[in-house]
């Protein structure tokens, strides 16, 4: 199976000193291919026709992770993990305007992502007005048309552990920590603290 992590790191993202080796750290030790964008964030919360054709000429997966997540748990494989085709995120289990969190997504090849990327690649009007951009107009269309059957949510904590305030899901042994909203300065800290916890 040929495996892509895709992130993209910019000048306002200032922990990549930090998640950038822990990310290439995963895909070496897995034999998956780390491909690093370097993007304004606007444009990198826009970036599924990249993940399109990765899809569509090279790879089986491709797994977006945010650049400020960290892979905590390196004996994790996807191949541990059962993927439904499509589109494939974790509840967010933090805040009940957004049941999903898409810090962390692994999408496969075939049509069922190629539809979803698609349309987000098309809606982007839609979804740049909402408050959780195009996570949000995800979580509005889980059930109906056209992502139904497209989309699958699975458990809080699978390959995704929020932080956002004082409420975090991360448990030791996790596969990934990911801290949201939340300013740079504390990011940077608990991923610092989070370094420390890998699993190797």
């Amino acid at each position: 199976m040929k495996v892509a992590m895709v992130t993209s790191v910019s000048a306002d993202t200032p922990w990549q000193s930090l998640t950038t080796p822990n990310h290439a750290e995963w895909c070496h030790r897995h034999g998956a291919t780390y491909i690093a964008r370097h993007l304004p964030y606007d444009q990198a919360v826009a970036d599924f026709l990249f993940v399109h054709d990765l899809l569509l000429d090279h790879f089986d997966l491709v797994w977006c992770l945010d650049s400020d997540a960290v892979v905590t748990n390196m004996q994790t494989r996807l191949d541990d993990i059962s993927f439904r085709p499509g589109m494939n995120v974790c509840e967010e289990g933090l805040h009940p305007s957004c049941p999903i969190n898409c810090g962390s997504v692994v999408w496969t090849s075939g049509k069922e992502s190629q539809t979803v990327l698609l349309a987000l690649s098309a809606k982007e009007s839609e979804w740049r007005r909402l408050t959780w951009i195009w996570q949000q107009w995800v979580a509005e269309r889980l059930a109906r048309w056209p992502l139904e059957g497209r989309v699958t949510v699975h458990q809080a904590r699978t390959f995704n552990s929020c932080h956002h305030g004082d409420r975090c899901l991360w448990r030791p042994g996790d596969f990934v920590y990911h801290p949201c909203g939340m300013p740079h300065s504390i990011r940077m800290q608990f991923i610092r603290e989070q370094m420390e916890a890998v699993v190797r």
